[in-house]
């Protein structure tokens, strides 16, 4: 490798705080520090630029060292939204001076720096084995290429999954657990279900871009009648958070999210997640939504419309749109301490409804099934901490 120079700027002096790396004819540049001085990093303006990033810790479980991996069009937007991973200490992220680096680029880069820290320990080369492992002639470390993804630890062929994935993309209204078993010819419910919760937690992809424009807001219930109870006092139904976008009279992009109580921490966290600062946001009348910072806000209260006016439509129709599939595909069989999962895979079939070619879903699912973590089967069964104030 020719020589090369190294221009290491120290920010505040010290080579452990934030510090920026330019390498000698090289159109990129690195921006380091440690999560204490995320502040210091997030208002410099290569943050805002397109590049991948890289957040580094310790597992709390294991011990072993963490790293994720990630890109993104705007480096400090996505940064945000990992405060709260707490496992990572350090960040760094590349980006390029002549700001030639698109989203293709980076979604490129991403996929490759991410195979690399999978199936590389970084010695060199490495031979395969028997049942698709690989051993590095060097340090001996073994790996496989299912190793940090939703397939490790599955003994089930990746032909299966694939034909399950091909399966879940191609229907329309997807597919239950039941149905999945029959079509795979499988021996298990049980297996089918795990592989079916398993893909929803691919179907939401990692630092996915917010809802943008104009955008409405608005809860609904899920769940049976409850006696003695009127309007929004409920102590049993599952309470759901969902914004739409508007696409001239239709729906562009949903997000859903079950909340487990309608209060303000609660809901702005919600419009903060999914949808981008400076968008409008259209809501009820409801208190709650009052005092939304960083958006313009629209209140519809709902009993001042005039006849023939409908306020609020496109949530009321997305909606109507995920209870018939709960209760059409899954019999309404869905419990509370999954539903969010069945909301993503609700959400992704949704902003991907006007597809050409089903074979982009079944390609983006695959895509995202390498890039989130392993879900160990027990973790299946936990009941899902429920967002709140």
């Amino acid at each position: 490798m020719p020589s090369a120079t190294i221009k290491v700027f120290l920010v505040h002096g010290d080579a452990k705080r934030l510090r920026t790396d330019e390498l000698s004819n090289w159109t990129g540049k690195a921006v380091a520090g440690p999560r204490s001085e995320l502040d210091g990093v997030l208002t410099r303006d290569e943050a805002g630029k397109s590049g991948v990033y890289f957040l580094s810790g310790t597992d709390s479980e294991s011990g072993n060292p963490a790293v994720y991996i990630g890109e993104a069009e705007s480096i400090r937007d996505r940064l945000r939204g990992h405060l709260d991973k707490d496992f990572w200490n350090h960040v760094l992220f590349f980006i390029s001076k002549d700001e030639n680096l698109t989203k293709a680029h980076v979604r490129y880069l991403e996929g490759r720096l991410i195979e690399q820290a999978k199936t590389d320990c970084g010695c060199g080369k490495a031979w395969k084995m028997k049942r698709g492992r690989l051993l590095c002639r060097d340090c001996r470390h073994q790996a496989s290429v299912t190793a940090g993804t939703i397939f490790q630890d599955s003994h089930l062929p990746l032909t299966v999954w694939f034909r399950a994935m091909w399966h879940i993309a191609n229907q329309k209204h997807g597919i239950s657990a039941l149905g999945l078993q029959r079509a795979l010819g499988l021996g298990s419910y049980k297996t089918a279900w795990a592989m079916l919760h398993k893909l929803r937690r691919a179907m939401v992809r990692p630092g996915r871009d917010r809802l943008r424009g104009r955008v409405e807001v608005d809860e609904t219930y899920w769940g049976g009648r409850e006696k003695g109870t009127i309007g929004r006092r409920t102590e049993e139904k599952a309470l759901i958070l969902v914004a739409a976008e508007e696409d001239g009279d239709g729906i562009g992009r949903i997000r859903m999210r079950r909340i487990s109580d309608l209060t303000k921490p609660s809901v702005h966290g919600f419009i903060a997640d999914a949808v981008e600062p400076g968008s409008i946001v259209r809501t009820d009348g409801l208190n709650v939504y009052r005092g939304l910072e960083g958006y313009t806000h629209e209140r519809q209260v709902q009993r001042h419309q005039s006849d023939g006016e409908h306020l609020l439509t496109r949530v009321p129709r997305a909606v109507s749109l995920l209870k018939r599939w709960l209760l059409g595909t899954h019999q309404g069989a869905v419990g509370q301490d999954h539903l969010d999962y069945y909301l993503d895979e609700f959400t992704f079939r949704f902003n991907r409804r006007k597809s050409a070619s089903r074979g982009k879903l079944f390609y983006r699912l695959t895509q995202q099934a390498v890039q989130v973590d392993p879900v160990p089967r027990f973790s299946l069964r936990r009941p899902q901490h429920l967002v709140g104030g």
